[in-house]
C-alpha cells in the first residue's frame, strides 16, 4: 500500500556518500525524482524535490503519487546534479541512481515506453555515477 508519507532517508548516509565520486559536496545541489526503466533509457514519473543539497540533506520527505504506475519493483531514485557535469560526457548532469524499490497500492500503469525500457533492462549497460540496480 502506498504510505501517505514516504520518508527517502539516504542523503547523506555513508554508502550514499561512497556512490558519488567527487564528493557530495561537489555534486551539490540535486533534482531527485522517482523513475523507472533501465541504465540507459529512464522516464521520470514523480519528482520528489526540485533541488536538494545532497551533502546536507538527511532526509526528504514526500507523499508517492499512486497514478505514476503499478504495483511494482521497477521503480528507482535518481539523482541528478544541478551544477555537475558527467566527467565523460559533460553535456550531461552527473547522475547516481538508489536501488529499485517497491510499491504496492499503485492505482497507473507505465506508458508503452517505460514497459520497453523496462523490457531492456537485462541487456543495458551501466554507465555514469551511482550504483543503480538493474
Amino acid at each position: 500500500m502506498v504510505s501517505a508519507l514516504a520518508v527517502l532517508a539516504l542523503l547523506p548516509s555513508a554508502a550514499l556518500a561512497n556512490v558519488f565520486l567527487p564528493s557530495l559536496a561537489d555534486f551539490g545541489n540535486a533534482k531527485v525524482s522517482i523513475y523507472a526503466g533501465n541504465s540507459q533509457q529512464q522516464t521520470s514519473l514523480q519528482t520528489i524535490s526540485e533541488s536538494v543539497n545532497v551533502a546536507t540533506t538527511s532526509s526528504i520527505q514526500f507523499t508517492p503519487d499512486p497514478k505514476i504506475g503499478p504495483n511494482a519493483n521497477e521503480y528507482f531514485v535518481r539523482v541528478e546534479s544541478l551544477a555537475l557535469k558527467d566527467a565523460a560526457s559533460p553535456q550531461f548532469p552527473a547522475l547516481a541512481f538508489l536501488a529499485k524499490f517497491t510499491m504496492a497500492g499503485m492505482t497507473g500503469e507505465f506508458s508503452d515506453a517505460v514497459k520497453a525500457q523496462i523490457a531492456g533492462q537485462a541487456t543495458a549497460s551501466y554507465r555514469r555515477y551511482g550504483c543503480c540496480c538493474f
